[in-house]
Order: C-alpha cells, then sequence, then structure tokens
C-alpha cells in the first residue's frame, strides 16, 4: 500500500487528491485499486504528521520529525580509540588503577593529551580542558565540568599521588653480553630542570632513566640531580650501557665511569679540540648536517651507525620529556616533578608502542605519533538527542 497524488483540471484550475492505493496482480498484469480516497490535499495536509505518527504506533518502528531530532556534540574519537587499546594492553591502568584508585583517570587524560598534542603541550589546566571538550574520553567527563581552578588542583594532585608511589629500585632486566654489539641494554638519562612562570631555571634538576629502544619497556626511574652517583652504580650492577649528554654527567662523572669501567656514550653538540692522549676516547659523526662529538670508553665496540642510532634515541627521550625544562605549571618541588616526569615516561612508552606496532614500510624516523593522531581524529562520535533518547554513533 502506499498514497498517492492524482490530479485533475476543472477549466484552468487543477485540483490534488491523496488517495490509499493497493497493487496487486491480475492476469499476469499489475493493478491498481483505491482503499481509501482522503480527499483534497490542501485540507488534509495540516492533520498527515499527526496521521503519521499515529499509525507507526501499529508498525513497530518509530518515525520522528525534524523537531524531534537535535544535535548534542561531535567529538574525535579515533586517535582515544587507539590509545586506550594500548593503555589497557600495556597494563598501565591495572598497575595505576590499584594505587591511584579514581585519580587514574586524570593520569590517563594527561598521557592522551601529550601524544594527541606534542607541540601544544604545556601540561596547564587551560590547554587539557580544551582538548577534553573536543574528544570522547567518558571516564575523564567529570573534569570538562570542573573549572580552571578546581581542574588545576586536581591536575596537581593526581601528580603528586603519582610521584609518591614507590616505584621497582631495579633498572630493568639484564641483557647478555653479544659479540660486537653494545653490552648489555642502552639507557637514556635525561636532565630536566624546572622553571618557573617568570621564565626562572631552578638549579639542581632531576635525572629521569629509560630503556632505549622499543622493546625496552621496563627500569623507568626518576632520580634527583644529587643521585647521580648511586645511579651510575645501578647501571654498572645491571651491565648496561649509558647514553646522555656530557653536560649531564660531568667531569666527576665522566672520570667515575672511567674509574669503575662502566660503558657510557656521553654526546656534545658541537665538536670541540680534545687533547691527543684522550682522542681515543672521542668520537665524530654528522647527524642532520651538523657535526656531534661523542665521547666513550667502548670506541671499538661503538660504529657511526650505532652512535647515530643512540644520539637519535636520546633526542626522542628529550622531546617527550620536555627536555630542557618543565613547564611553568609544575610546582618546582619534589613529588609534582616526579610525578610530571612519569606523566611523561608513560606518554614517551605508549609512543614507542605504537611505533613498534606500526607496518614495517611506515615504521620510519620521518613517521610521527603526531600524524597518526592527526589522521585518526577524523573517525567521530556522533550524538543526537531522537525524540528525547541520547543516541551516539560513529562516522569518518
Amino acid at each position: 500500500m502506499f498514497v498517492r497524488m492524482v490530479k485533475t483540471k476543472t477549466g484552468k484550475r487543477t485540483h490534488c487528491y491523496l488517495r490509499v492505493v493497493e497493487s496487486y496482480r491480475s492476469n499476469g498484469r499489475v493493478r491498481q485499486r483505491v482503499l481509501w480516497n482522503m480527499g483534497k490535499w490542501e485540507r488534509v495536509r495540516p492533520g498527515l504528521a499527526g496521521l503519521v505518527k499515529s499509525l507507526s504506533r501499529f508498525s513497530g518502528k518509530q518515525f520522528l520529525t525534524v523537531g524531534e531530532i537535535k544535535a548534542r556534540w561531535v567529538k574525535e574519537y579515533g586517535n582515544i580509540l587507539l590509545l586506550k587499546h594500548l593503555w589497557e594492553g600495556s597494563g598501565f591502568r591495572k598497575v595505576l588503577e590499584s594505587s591511584l584508585g579514581p585519580r587514574v583517570s586524570c593520569v590517563m587524560a594527561m598521557v592522551f593529551h601529550k601524544l594527541c598534542r606534542p607541540a601544544a603541550y604545556t601540561g596547564g589546566s587551560a590547554t587539557l580542558s580544551g582538548w577534553l571538550e573536543r574528544v570522547y574520553l567518558p571516564e575523564a567527563e567529570r573534569l570538562v565540568r570542573l573549572g580552571q581552578g578546581r581542574l588545576r588542583k586536581v591536575l596537581l594532585k593526581s601528580m603528586d599521588s603519582l610521584g609518591r608511589l614507590e616505584w621497582p629500585s631495579r633498572g630493568g632486566p639484564v641483557a647478555r653480553q653479544r659479540k660486537g654489539n653494545l653490552p648489555g641494554r642502552p639507557y637514556c638519562v635525561v636532565e630536566i630542570n624546572p622553571v618557573s612562570s617568570r621564565g626562572k631555571v631552578y638549579r639542581g634538576g632531576y635525572l629521569a632513566t629509560l630503556p632505549l629502544g622499543s622493546n625496552g619497556m621496563t627500569g623507568c626511574k626518576v632520580y634527583a640531580r644529587k643521585e647521580l652517583q648511586s645511579l651510575l652504580q645501578e647501571l654498572k650492577d645491571t651491565r648496561g650501557v649509558l647514553v646522555a649528554r656530557y653536560s649531564t654527567l660531568g667531569r666527576d662523572g665522566v672520570a667515575f665511569m672511567d674509574k669503575e669501567s662502566i660503558p657510557y656514550l656521553a654526546f656534545l653538540r658541537e665538536s670541540r679540540k680534545v687533547r691527543r692522549r684522550h682522542r681515543r676516547k672521542y668520537l665524530t659523526f654528522k647527524y642532520n648536517n651538523q657535526k656531534v662529538c661523542l665521547r666513550t670508553n667502548i670506541a671499538s665496540k661503538t660504529t657511526p651507525y650505532k652512535a647515530k642510532r643512540a644520539f637519535r634515541g636520546l633526542l626522542e627521550t628529550e622531546e617527550a620529556l620536555g627536555w630542557p625544562a618543565i613547564p611553568p605549571f609544575v610546582p618546582p618541588r619534589g613529588a609534582y616533578l616526579k610525578g610530571y616526569i612519569l606523566v611523561s615516561i608513560l606518554a614517551h612508552l605508549l609512543d614507542k608502542l605504537l611505533q613498534k606496532g606500526l607496518p614495517g614500510a611506515a615504521a620510519t624516523q620521518a613517521t610521527k605519533t603526531a600524524e597518526v593522531m592527526d589522521t585518526l581524529k577524523e573517525t567521530r562520535v556522533v550524538s543526537n538527542l531522537l525524540a528525547g533518547k541520547r543516541c551516539d554513533y560513529l562516522t569518518g
């Protein structure tokens, strides 16, 4: 059955009538018969909407008018879906939830924000609040409803709680010695200094220790700058190779590693004049058309290719941790600084997991996490109100 409009002419005037018509087959031909003559279209037009709504009750389906459909919001979801999969698969949520409780959602929001907007990341509540309004993250919806002042307090409390957690004292598993390769697992040591809102950089920053490479997912530690001696001794026990800047280690640190035979790679940005008796400890190579000087006590096992790979890993680690200074949003006190560094470490490890899962052709240095996030954010969640009922669906 269907409704058909029939037009008739009376002189110069045209009349339109609505009829309910049924199709049937007779002698192999399709014919139509009128079941109900509804009358002139001009007369029945005002009541058609009510008639359709009344008939829909008996059809088992609900028909909506344009006025009953209201758009609520459109939010990015593709990038969040990928990050949540990595967050759950790595076990970070399970470990942090047992210690932080409901504050783990705030830590997760800070980690995701740092990965999705690395260029604009300052750690402040204003940028995080604006970003949360554009993404679909149900676990952090309560943060959107907070004002700037309350959100800042929640972020600081979360970083303080994260910084006070007891983390493993070991630097990671001991790697086997392989002939011809660097002994043990390489570890990056990055020095970060807090900065005040007026631009003042505080001395005596923090040393963040991270395993170099996408396969190393353990050994995340944060030391105070004065604990460099204990850090070096720990790396000696784990037979790891220390990768850092020469300015981070200093003369005393380098002398201690030479004395204790701790393998290290200490990079200097520009070439320097080296005394003849120390030349065997230095190597020089080019990275992005810039001359880089390297001091090491394992020169016989370090090729230019390995030196470039280690330096690239150091630059990536420094970029992830916000080297050389922590944003002014973070107060220059121990637990807050440690919490911020641990948020950066979690983001860095998720980034490594993401790069490891990319196809071989795409997993090059030119492929950045930001490009992947920008591509995936085109997949969005659309929320509408249909006759007073909320309806969310994916589009992309």
